[in-house]
């Protein structure tokens, strides 16, 4: 259950916003409760890794576990086998498998009509422990990205994370849509609270299991019903005019590389740009849109047919077209130097459509 997953691109772009922002790129500091490692799952934040200058305050509360993270990553970034809730005293259940353990009791009469889940998560341990909130932890404040994934206990951590919620732009949590474990808030829960504290939903990548007695077999196109999902959601537009002209660019490097919101992260840079005369919004869009000639997309569509005896000029199909003259009047739009914030939203969401 615990999918962290990088987010799936389904418009990649080749902007290299680092680069761009050069000596500009904004230093990252990164809140991970239920930080525990498994190799065959991507780390939700992985890429923001990539610049050596991103640092991480984690929190896993198996020591065993606890202790690989901190021999794997270093002292760069540092992790604590603290229990993060409320603040108050709590049951933790360790699972047969450690990335199922929860302060709070797998409801194995749900988990039990879906195949492949109640068979991760069956107590072999439960231990009495008094939970500390994030905001009693000096080192976790002013973080700029919090990841949750606490297995039903998202409620008890974010009571105690309102200073710590203050300074986040991106909060990537868990959150289910069925109670799987007894007593846990549910994501409409989750998203009135975060709601309340500011924050807007931005996407989700959801998850779920085959019912058991179907008959059929569990697999990604047999799963008809979604359990639970990685929710992101982010400080909303309404509100990007308040941060800080460095918090603007945090988030700009945030949605650009782990959620591939080219057009977030192309208004997020033009307010940039307006308030520091710099030209990062012309250098993105640019690099994001190349011009595009007929006989060049062509060649394309000729290359992504089967080699044929007899090769038959295709020309390209209507969706190809309308995309090809979008390319080319956006990239004569800034060549020109039009380039409103709020024209290039519109040029980006008619690319997206396409």
């Amino acid at each position: 259950m615990r999918q962290l997953l990088v987010a799936a691109m389904t418009h990649t772009t080749s902007a290299d916003l680092l680069a761009i922002l050069g000596d500009r790129s904004p230093h990252l500091r990164i809140l991970d409760v239920g930080a525990l490692f498994v190799a065959s799952v991507p780390i939700a934040y992985a890429p923001l890794l990539a610049d050596k200058r991103t640092t991480v305050i984690g929190f896993e509360p198996v020591r065993t576990e606890c202790d690989l993270l901190n021999s794997k990553f270093g002292p760069v970034h540092k992790f604590s086998p603290c229990v993060i809730g409320d603040g108050g005293k709590a049951s933790f259940h360790r699972c047969n498998f450690t990335m199922t353990s929860s302060l709070l009791t797998p409801n194995l009469d749900v988990m039990g009509r879906y195949q492949n889940l109640p068979e991760f998560c069956e107590v072999v341990e439960v231990s009495e422990v008094t939970t500390v909130r994030l905001d009693d932890i000096p080192e976790a404040r002013g973080a700029d990205y919090i990841k949750l994934d606490v297995q039903g206990a998202e409620g008890q951590v974010l009571a105690g994370a309102l200073a710590c919620l203050e300074s986040a732009l991106v909060v990537h949590t868990e959150v289910e849509f069925v109670p799987l474990y007894e007593g846990q808030p549910l994501f409409g829960d989750i998203d009135t609270t975060l709601r309340s504290y500011g924050f807007m939903f931005h996407r989700m990548f959801p998850e779920g299991r085959t019912l058991r007695d179907s008959g059929i077999l569990d697999r990604e196109n047999t799963r008809s019903q979604q359990l639970w999902a990685d929710a992101v959601y982010i400080r909303p537009a309404t509100a990007w005019s308040a941060l800080s002209s460095d918090r603007i660019l945090k988030l700009a490097v945030i949605l650009h590389l782990l959620y591939a919101s080219a057009d977030f992260c192309a208004c997020l840079l033009g307010i940039y740009d307006r308030r520091e005369g710099t030209d990062f919004f012309r250098q993105y869009a640019d690099a994001f849109i190349q011009p595009v000639d007929a006989q060049d997309e062509r060649a394309r569509v000729l290359e992504a047919e089967p080699e044929e005896k007899d090769p038959v000029v295709r020309e390209p199909d209507q969706a190809s077209t309308e995309r090809l003259a979008l390319a080319n009047e956006l990239h004569a739009s800034l060549q020109r130097g039009h380039h409103p914030v709020e024209t290039a939203l519109g040029y980006f969401n008619r690319w997206f459509r396409r």
